[in-house]
């Protein structure tokens, strides 16, 4: 789906680019400047589909997960109905404040992960294959706040992300607690 997606809006854009070229070469050739002035307003309507086509597909969804102060762990979600392929890679990131790899999943083992989230993370292996690749984050502290992304991907080809932005609830107890 996603080629197909990428390919009508390339259609687009070049056939934008095409009617540009076209229509300035016959105007110039005719003195026609109206046919000119039509012809890139249809080449500015057909590049601007492309364009907006292309942006609409590769949008990456984003989340806001807010934690009690005294919760135990805290799950930051991302479902898909996309089809995956078998092998495919999961990998859940901390891009900010600092950036770190939280969870990697590959083949059916844990791969790789920073050490701040040793012993912290679950991804529910048996959920992966119905498009589940919500991360649960166990006791989380000050210092678990951020930005996460999920990457799903296969030989460096991306088939699904998720931006999910960690919030803490205020609480001045809570703040004083950093692992």
């Amino acid at each position: 789906m996603k080629a197909l997606v990428l390919s009508v809006a390339v259609v687009f854009a070049a056939y934008g680019i095409l009617v540009v070229v076209l229509v300035a070469y016959y105007a110039i050739l005719t003195y026609e400047p109206a046919l000119l002035f039509i012809g890139l307003v249809l080449a500015a309507v057909l590049l601007a589909c492309g364009l907006l086509l292309s942006f609409l597909y590769n949008t990456i969804p984003v989340s806001r997960v807010e934690v009690e102060d005294v919760a135990l762990f805290v799950v930051l979600p991302f479902q898909t109905e996309t089809p995956l392929p078998t092998d495919f890679t999961v990998e859940w990131s901390r891009c900010a404040p600092e950036p770190m790899i939280v969870h990697e999943y590959r083949n059916g083992h844990p791969i790789r992960q920073d050490q701040f989230y040793s012993n912290r993370t679950d991804l529910h292996h048996y959920q992966l294959g119905i498009g589940d690749f919500s991360l649960t984050l166990r006791n989380p502290c000050f210092r678990d706040i951020g930005t996460y992304i999920c990457t799903v991907y296969k030989n460096r080809e991306i088939h699904a992300q998720k931006v999910v932005h960690l919030k803490f609830k205020e609480s001045w107890w809570f703040l004083r607690r950093e692992y």
